[in-house]
């Protein structure tokens, strides 16, 4: 009868760890444990998974016997591993790892934050998240209203967190852990990385490691997902350490060229799909919309951009006519590694753009640097000197 009690108590213990749904405990089976497992459901019942294994974490305090219960927790054999389920998306739309460590990272201007938010709304239809906008709510109003309007949708599970948590403050996260705790939130979205890590030297792996930590912490304690906003640098690369991409279970790449923006994992992007391939892209733009008294704006898909290397007439794309100007300021030519340095546009682009100003005659390549062409010059209206 003993090995059937601790049977039926230590199933129990891990159904309440693991499961959304749980049953009350049947005293018959539990026999001496009773009192225990009906603590831990009614934990589960007001807390959810995260309220259960805070609620253990204390039984274990007061009843160090019970810990026999839970040590299987900790190991599982090799045969066993075929059992664990699969990572999956959270949506088929965007490659976010459910329970997973997810990062999107883009330049400033890109439309992260667009991104973020059609995220969150789209997985808030079906179950809560929490969107902590570190850079304040400011025109996120016009943003919501104009999303509902498009996806004629009243509402969602979608809250936002009033101020920028900063993860590296134990009150701080503590706080927020406890005041979420009870919206048992599938997704937790920090927007951004450095508005919630004020004082963090982001180069320094250490204390990027750390702040790692501290998100894998909300994660465990809420049992979600994470998604981390983070910016690119002056060279179209993630700025900061790289134990970020490598702690990520999905990087999404953000960019933006003429208006279109791109969304992709590929690798060759710094994106990343740690459990599948890595072929996933999409292509957006911006749409206005007005809604109750708003002006907002919401994604909708585009198509590719034609990589063609043709430019119609005169007529050179925002990003052209800076390129031009650019080069056009170094009289002894420059490289497309400082073009990429000097504006905030993605590597990648100011590639495409130099071929095609290369096809226009606008500019010329001698082995080593970019160099403006008088054609070049009589486009941009700028004197050749002579």
């Amino acid at each position: 009868m003993q090995i059937i009690e601790e049977n039926y108590t230590q199933h129990y213990i891990k159904q309440a760890l693991e499961n959304h749904e749980l049953e009350a405990p049947d005293r018959a089976l539990a026999n001496g444990t009773y009192e225990a497992l009906i603590g831990l459901y009614l934990a589960h019942q007001n807390g959810g998974v995260a309220g259960a294994k805070t609620a253990w974490e204390t039984l274990k305090k007061l009843r160090p016997e019970l810990g026999i219960f839970g040590e299987s927790d900790f190991l599982i054999h090799a045969n066993k591993l075929r059992e664990l389920p699969s990572p999956v998306h959270m949506t088929t739309k965007y490659p976010l790892y459910e329970g997973g460590f997810n990062v999107l990272f883009g330049p400033s201007g890109a439309g992260k934050s667009f991104i973020a938010l059609d995220i969150a709304s789209n997985i808030a239809c079906n179950s809560p998240v929490i969107y902590i906008a570190g850079e304040g709510l400011h025109g996120y109003a016009a943003r919501w209203e104009a999303w509902k309007v498009h996806n004629s949708i009243q509402t969602a599970e979608l809250y936002f967190y009033k101020e920028a948590l900063q993860v590296l403050d134990d009150s701080d996260l503590l706080r927020f852990v406890n005041i979420i705790r009870a919206k048992q939130p599938s997704l937790v979205i920090i927007d951004t990385m450095a508005r919630s890590a004020v004082g963090m030297d982001e180069n320094s792996s250490k204390e990027v490691g750390v702040f790692i930590q501290r998100v894998d912490h909300i994660r465990f304690e809420l049992g979600c997902s994470t998604l981390v906003v983070h910016h690119t640098g002056k060279s179209g690369h993630m700025r900061g350490s790289s134990s970020l991409y490598g702690a990520a279970d999905s990087v999404i790449s953000v960019s933006k060229n003429d208006g279109v923006i791109k969304l992709t994992n590929n690798s060759d992007f710094e994106g990343k799909n740690k459990y599948g391939p890595e072929d996933w892209n999409l292509f957006y733009r911006l749409l206005p919309v007005k809604a109750d008294g708003y002006e907002g704006a919401v994604l909708v898909e585009t198509e590719q951009i034609i990589d063609d290397l043709s430019i119609e007439g005169n007529e050179l794309s925002d990003s052209q006519e800076e390129i031009l100007h650019i080069i056009n300021d170094y009289n002894d030519g420059t490289t497309a590694v400082t073009i990429a340095r000097t504006t905030e546009i993605h590597q990648a682009t100011v590639y495409r753009n130099l071929k095609k100003l290369m096809k226009a005659e606008y500019i010329k390549h001698d082995g080593k640097v970019y160099l403006i062409t008088d054609e070049g010059k009589r486009v941009l209206g700028v004197d050749d000197g002579s």
